[in-house]
């Protein structure tokens, strides 16, 4: 299989270590067993599974029919292997016999690090459009700039990492001898493929050693409308409310984020194990924590780099200096109990709106806004989709109406992470109005997205402002400036009507107002209420427009 850097990175996988041999055969002598955790780089593999290591003398079994995977290929696509694997060398021929636990936890710090200024220098000029800068400051080469955005990327690293040895004193004495080796090309047209391929499968999912592929591990491909999780049902923790899947997964919505798994047993959550892209470490979820689980089974804080805690991978339990797990649940009575879905959360398919007359947008727009109040993103971008259906077979073209869908259907997908969608949005909304700021940003954004996809870098948290700006809320408060009850000091009150409506159907005082989408004038206390106020209210809601 072609690798796109000629040159493979692998972590050892077998718990009792795997051997170094003068030749690919079992029967060769030993030269030194490489402990689990430690990384190795081959640039040759032969038909009966062995690799012939790069940067040190001798060949590894990758693969055994009876033990598995011994060694682990990884894919840290914007590491620079050449560079990583001059490190790890380097390392090596001054430790000799005493390369070990604590290098090894060096060496993947220094990973890290190196991977975060990489990102951050190459995010800044990238942005700027001043690549050349890099290149006056030696950090790049100006043929670099010639090859792809993957290729500088990586070549980045590789000079970060050089001057990085070069200016602090731990890492000289850690790579007393480090120099970085030549790197081979890559072949033409095979890295734009692989990129192309790449984006596309987003190197999910678990694949085998002849793929590539890293295991996320159960829950981190969760989609709670895909048909398969059709019976997925809410579950309550201590007050909060959950998603169970059919596969026993918790997940926190709206975010989807899963917390662990439920074991039917012995009546116990435990972590949800997987693989963050571009991240060295096995990562566990727990109760929509995320920390990084070290080779020694400490569990570090991916924020403050902190050990917060220990994992046993005997029992699966984590020992955490504070448990959100012991927290939620108390105790055993406190086992998930399935909920009845509420009356407010709207379904895609209204037999009130879903009548015999012809498509109506706003229609599905508004019921749109419901589903993003109720943290249902994929389920409002499906309405939007209908929206902007119904707008295509209008007689006349409506502009405006097209374009508050593109922007109500784009926050979502900020939302959701969907930066290619994004993008699509974006662009046909500013085809109307070129000057839009807010478009601009979000076409902005989803450009960033897109090229930090490309290097398997952690994505940027998505703004909540721009969701929550999408779905109305009551213009003014209309609050006296003083009232008996609250002084005029409360943000909501009865008595004066600060943040108050009434209901247009029972008229009945709310405090949280939910407003229609078209017209911003006509308020509901609930879901049942504006239903079956909607037919008079349609006609109404033209009228007031016109």
């Amino acid at each position: 299989e072609y690798q796109p850097q000629g040159m493979c990175c692998l972590e050892v996988a077998f718990k009792s270590g795997v051997p170094v041999r003068e030749s690919p055969s079992k029967d060769a002598p030993a030269i030194v067993t490489r402990k689990q955790g430690e990384y190795v780089f081959a640039h040759l593999q032969n038909f009966d599974g062995w690799v012939k290591l790069w940067g040190e003398e001798g060949w590894m079994l990758a693969t055994h029919k009876e033990w598995g995977a011994l060694l682990k290929p990884r894919l840290a696509r914007g590491v620079d292997f050449w560079a990583l694997g001059d490190a790890w060398a380097a390392a090596r021929r001054a430790r000799k016999e005493r390369f070990g636990a604590r290098e090894v936890a060096e060496l993947k710090d220094l990973e890290r690090r190196m991977m975060a200024a990489t990102s951050s220098l190459y995010d800044q000029h990238a942005a700027e459009d001043n690549m050349q800068e890099l290149v006056d400051t030696g950090l790049l080469q100006k043929e670099d700039l010639t090859h792809s955005e993957h290729w500088a990327f990586q070549r980045l690293f590789a000079g970060v990492l050089r001057q990085a040895v070069q200016e602090e004193a731990n890492l000289k004495e850690l790579l007393p001898d480090f120099k970085l080796s030549e790197r081979v090309p890559p072949l033409f047209g095979a890295e734009d493929d692989l990129q192309e391929e790449m984006q596309e499968q987003q190197w999910e999912g678990e694949e085998g050693w002849e793929e590539g592929g890293v295991a996320r591990g159960p829950g981190f491909d969760y989609d709670p409308d895909d048909p398969q999780f059709a019976d997925t049902t809410p579950v309550e923790f201590n007050g909060r409310t959950y998603l169970m899947a059919p596969n026993n997964v918790i997940f926190d919505p709206p975010n989807q984020i899963p917390i662990g798994i439920w074991n039917n047993e012995e009546n116990k959550i435990e972590p949800a194990a997987g693989m963050v892209p571009g991240c060295p470490y096995a990562a566990l979820s727990y109760f929509g924590r995320t920390y990084l689980l070290m080779p020694d089974g400490k569990l570090l804080d991916p924020d403050t780099q902190k050990v917060v805690g220990a994992y046993n991978r005997d029992t699966n339990e984590m020992e955490l200096e504070n448990d959100p797990g012991k927290m939620a649940v108390k105790t055993q009575e406190q086992r998930p109990q399935r909920q009845q879905p509420k009356s407010d959360d709207p379904p895609i398919k209204d037999p009130v709106f879903d009548d015999d007359e012809p498509v109506d947008p706003q229609e599905y727009l508004e019921r749109g806004h419901q589903m993003v109040k109720g943290g249902r993103l994929k389920s409002a971008v499906s309405l939007y989709d209908l929206a902007l259906q119904g707008v295509s077979r209008m007689r006349t073209v409506d502009m405006s109406l097209e374009c508050e869908i593109l922007r109500a259907r784009a926050a979502c997908y900020l939302q959701l992470g969907s930066y290619r969608e994004l993008k699509e949005d974006a662009d046909r909304i500013l085809g109307c109005f070129p000057s839009d700021p807010e478009a601009q940003e979000w076409k902005r954004r989803a450009s960033d997205g897109i090229r930090r996809a490309k290097f398997g870098l952690e994505e940027p948290a998505a703004d909540a402002a721009y969701l929550s700006g999408r779905v109305c809320t009551p213009a003014g408060n209309g609050r006296p400036e003083a009232c008996p009850q609250c002084n005029g000091l409360a943000s909501k009150c009865a008595a004066c009507g600060a943040g108050m409506q009434r209901c247009a159907h029972c008229a009945s005082v709310v405090s949280k107002a939910n407003a229609c989408s078209r017209c911003h004038t006509t308020y509901y206390c609930g879901r049942e209420c504006q239903r079956a106020h909607w037919k008079v209210h349609k006609a109404e809601c033209k009228s007031s427009e016109e």
